[in-house]
C-alpha cells in the first residue's frame, strides 16, 4: 500500500519564465486500496473485497489493479495537480521492488444547485411552460372556430339545395368557400349533390354535351376531388385497402387511436371516391336504353362514359359498395355500358339480378324496354302484366 504520495503542480507563466517543478508533501499519506478486478478498482471496491496475500512462482505475472484515493484530499491541492507514490508489493521483504503510482487528480464534483437557484429556475420553467400551454390554447381556439364557421356554411349549403334554392344562391356561397377550402372532401361532396340535384331536375341532362350541361357539372366537381392537390388520393387507397391491416389488439392505446384515425380518414375517402366515380359514369350514360348494332372497333377510343364506366369498376365491384339508394343508379348505368358493347344479354342479366335482389318498379320498367329491345314481345307483355299486378294503379273511388 502507498505509505506517502507527493503533489506536483504545473507552471504558473505569471511567476516564472520557464517551468517550475513544485513537489509538496502530504500531512497525511492517502490510501489506495488494491484489487484483482479491473471493475472492483474502478467503483473504489463497491460490493468487492481487496486482494489479499498470495505467493507467487519465480517469472510468474499477476495482474493487479489500484483504485483512486476515495478520501478527500487537502484543500490546496487543485484539479490536473499530480499525485505520485509507489506501490510496496511486500513490506517485509527488502529485495522486493516498488511499483511508482501517478494519480492526476479530476476536476471536483458539479455542486448541486442551491434552493434559491432551484426555485428561480423552476419558476422560469413553469412560466415557459405557461405560456407555451397558452400560445397553443389561442391555436386550438382559432382553428375550432374556423372549423365551426365550415360547418355553418356547408350546413347552409345543404339547406339550400334541399330547399330548391336558385343557382345564382348557391353559387354565391359555394364559389365563396371553394377558394379557400379547395381540398375540403365534405364541402366537395356537397357540391357534387348539387350537380347530380341539378341533372335529375333538367330532363336530357344526363345526355347533353354543351360546356353547361349537368354531366360536365359533374365531371368538373369529380375532377377537383381527385385533382392531385385534392383531398382523395386513388394510389393511396390502393395502398392502403391492398394489404391486410394490422391486428389492433397488438397495438398501444396511442397506437390504437391513431390506426383507427387513419382507418376512418381512409373509409371516408374510399367511399367518396366511389360515389364521385359512380356520379361521373351516371351523368355520361345515354339518357335511354339504346342497343349498339356491333361492338366498338378494337383501334376505335372509347367514348367518354365507356372510360367512366371502367374507372369506376375498379373501386365499384359489387352494389354494396354504394349507399342503398344508388344501386338502381347503378345497374341501371352497368346495363347501358353492356348496350354500348352490343352486349344485350348481360345487360339484361344485371337488371334482373337487382330486380331479384330489391324489387323496383322504376327498373320493371327499362327490363320490359329491354325485352322489346331484344325482339321478344311475350316476356314483354308478361312482365308488364306482372307489374300491373305487382304495382296496381291507383282508382278513383266510385
Amino acid at each position: 500500500m502507498p505509505d506517502a504520495l507527493t503533489v506536483y503542480s504545473p507552471p504558473h507563466a505569471w511567476l516564472l519564465a520557464q517551468p517550475l517543478l513544485l513537489s509538496m508533501d502530504l500531512p497525511k499519506p492517502v490510501d489506495c486500496k488494491v484489487y484483482a478486478e479491473r471493475g472492483a478498482a474502478s467503483t473504489a471496491g463497491h460490493a468487492a473485497d481487496t486482494m489479499g496475500q498470495m505467493y507467487l512462482r519465480r517469472g510468474a505475472q499477476r495482474s493487479i489493479y489500484v483504485s483512486a484515493p476515495t478520501v478527500a484530499l487537502p484543500a490546496w491541492v487543485s484539479p490536473s495537480d499530480t499525485l505520485v507514490g509507489q506501490l510496496l508489493v511486500d513490506k517485509g521483504a527488502s529485495k522486493v521492488g516498488s511499483v511508482p503510482l501517478m494519480y492526476e487528480v479530476p476536476p471536483p464534483a458539479a455542486k448541486k444547485a442551491d434552493a434559491a437557484d432551484s426555485t428561480d429556475d423552476a419558476v422560469d420553467d413553469a412560466e415557459e411552460d405557461e405560456a407555451a400551454k397558452e400560445a397553443k390554447a389561442v391555436q386550438e381556439d382559432a382553428k375550432a372556430l374556423e372549423k365551426a364557421l365550415l360547418e355553418a356554411m356547408l350546413s347552409r349549403l345543404s339547406a339550400l339545395r334541399m330547399s330548391n334554392a336558385s343557382s345564382a344562391r348557391y353559387t354565391a356561397l359555394s364559389s365563396e368557400l371553394i377558394l379557400e377550402h379547395r381540398n375540403h372532401l365534405p364541402l366537395l361532396l356537397e357540391m357534387l349533390a348539387w350537380e347530380r340535384s341539378v341533372a335529375t331536375a333538367k330532363e336530357g341532362g344526363e345526355g347533353a354535351s354543351s360546356a353547361t350541361s349537368p354531366s360536365n357539372g359533374i365531371s368538373n366537381a369529380v375532377d377537383a376531388m381527385l385533382a392531385p392537390e385534392g383531398p382523395i388520393d386513388p394510389a393511396a387507397l390502393a395502398q392502403y385497402f391492398g394489404v391486410a391491416a394490422d391486428d389492433p389488439s397488438d397495438l398501444s392505446k396511442a397506437q390504437k387511436k391513431e390506426f383507427d384515425e387513419r382507418k376512418k380518414e381512409m373509409e371516408e375517402q374510399r367511399t367518396a371516391l366511389r360515389l364521385a366515380l359512380y356520379s361521373k359514369a351516371a351523368s355520361l350514360a345515354p339518357a335511354a336504353l339504346e342497343l349498339a348494332e356491333a361492338p366498338p372497333a378494337d383501334d376505335a377510343p372509347p367514348s367518354p362514359f365507356v372510360l367512366a364506366v371502367r374507372e369506376m369498376r375498379r373501386w365499384v365491384t359489387k352494389p354494396e359498395d354504394l349507399d342503398a339508394d344508388e344501386r338502381d343508379g347503378l345497374a341501371l348505368t352497368l346495363a347501358k355500358y353492356e348496350l354500348a358493347h352490343a352486349r344485350g344479354g348481360a345487360a339484361l342479366a344485371g337488371l334482373q339480378a337487382r330486380l331479384k335482389a330489391s324489387p323496383s318498379k322504376s327498373l320493371t320498367d327499362d327490363v320490359i324496354v329491354l325485352y322489346r329491345m331484344l325482339g321478344w314481345g311475350h316476356w314483354a307483355a308478361n312482365a308488364a302484366e306482372c307489374k300491373e299486378k305487382d304495382y296496381p294503379r291507383a282508382k278513383t273511388p266510385l
